[in-house]
């Protein structure tokens, strides 16, 4: 019984991490996952107002306490994703080394082991920590005149002369104002509620760090877990035997009943080890999905953007041809008493290839190296010509 209960708290906690991770997700957000996100993010508001409207006797009252959580929850930065992470990786951390550890370390495996594991926890975290609090690559009054120059305008996704509301300049191409973190962000890529930070063009390396020392950590835990559970069964010689149902008859061993019998008699292994298991394939999907663009120099905001925008011209062609109607049927004098639809900017010439792609070398290497330290560094190199070239004039003279 326990067996199958831990089974399946696995297998509900995987769906809904991986629902909570790749729901918005460009190829998710108009599916079935995309749809069982939304109904989570809406989950919190429905509930509070039934809990509210119960305690307080006031479907009012009750209104009112959803909006300001709903408020909190989405229009607010706030550590409560931080926490459920570290509740999550501690909990998971603090059982495997409680007990598994110690068992897989007298498996017979090599004593570097001692090492590792608790090094690879370490690494892990620290990326963790660094990527929470890296600088994204906020646009500033001071940075503004560089960062303007860094990327041309596309006509489509980015048009030049776009103000900032809230910052009070003009938005350099591939940026945007995150409105939970009240600032503009260079290459903004997506805010991340597990960081409780936005990924830009300067953090990014440690958001893939991040990301990679996880999956590292997990697939760790998973091979250990898996090799702690093959060589007990080994020693205990569990596949020889013949196992006993409710009625007494007797059977072989089958991978069912094996594993039934391991998740009893070794519950915290076999947690980790599919826990651990299910959180390295989500991750590996996940980190190879922000490859994928990073390799085409596209950032998850301008997915979402191009995704929008072919949506508004969809819309547009719909609402032109309502309109085009509704003129045939009551004529010109009629024009008073419908607007046409606002026509949407053009859509990017993708058969030529992204404006901003610049082969899979230079776009991979934007990760440790942003494209504003490049513009820079040739800046600095321009100068520095410069200056080299009048002191020869001047040495001539």
């Amino acid at each position: 019984m326990m067996g199958n209960t831990l089974l399946v708290y696995i297998l509900v906690v995987s769906v809904l991490m991986y629902i909570i991770i790749l729901g918005p997700s460009r190829y998710h957000r108009d599916g079935l996952v995309g749809k069982a996100h939304i109904l989570l993010a809406k989950a919190p508001r429905v509930i509070t107002v039934a809990l509210a409207t119960i305690l307080l006797c006031s479907r009012k009252r009750g209104d009112a306490v959803a909006a300001k959580l709903e408020h909190y929850l989405f229009d607010r930065k706030h550590p409560l994703m931080q926490i459920a992470y570290l509740i999550m990786t501690g909990g998971a951390i603090v059982v495997y080394f409680w007990s598994v550890f110690n068992d897989f370390l007298n498996s017979g495996v090599s004593r570097f082991h001692i090492i590792s594991g608790p090094g690879v926890t370490l690494f892990s975290l620290l990326c963790y920590v660094k990527a929470c609090y890296s600088d994204p690559g906020i646009i500033t009054s001071e940075t503004i005149d560089v960062d303007k120059k860094i990327f041309n305008h596309d006509g489509s996704l980015y048009i030049a002369g776009n103000d900032c509301k809230t910052c009070k300049f003009e938005k350099p191409a591939r940026s945007k104002h995150c409105r939970l973190c009240d600032h503009c962000v260079r290459k903004f890529d997506h805010h991340c509620g597990w960081l409780n930070n936005d990924v830009g063009e300067d953090n990014l390396y440690w958001f893939y760090l991040f990301m990679v020392s996880h999956i590292v950590l997990c697939s760790y835990g998973t091979w250990t877990c898996f090799h702690l559970l093959t060589h007990i069964c080994d020693v205990t010689g569990v596949w020889r035997g013949r196992f006993v149902n409710s009625l007494g008859e007797q059977y072989p061993a089958t991978w069912y009943t094996v594993s039934q019998y391991m998740i009893q008699k070794n519950t915290a292994a076999c947690g980790e080890l599919l826990f651990m298991g299910c959180v390295t394939v989500m991750m590996t999907v996940f980190f190879f999905y922000n490859l994928y663009y990073t390799a085409k120099n596209m950032t998850t905001n301008e997915t979402f953007k191009l995704s929008d925008l072919k949506d508004h011209h969809a819309w547009y062609a719909t609402q032109s041809e309502k309109y085009n109607h509704y003129l045939e049927i009551h004529g010109a004098e009629k024009l008073a008493d419908i607007s046409p639809p606002e026509k949407p900017p053009p859509l990017p010439d993708l058969s030529k290839g992204w404006i901003y792609d610049k082969g899979f070398y230079n776009n991979i290497r934007t990760v440790w190296h942003s494209e504003r330290a490049q513009v820079l560094e040739k800046n600095k190199r321009t100068q520095s010509k410069k200056a080299s070239l009048l002191n020869k004039k001047k040495k001539r003279q």
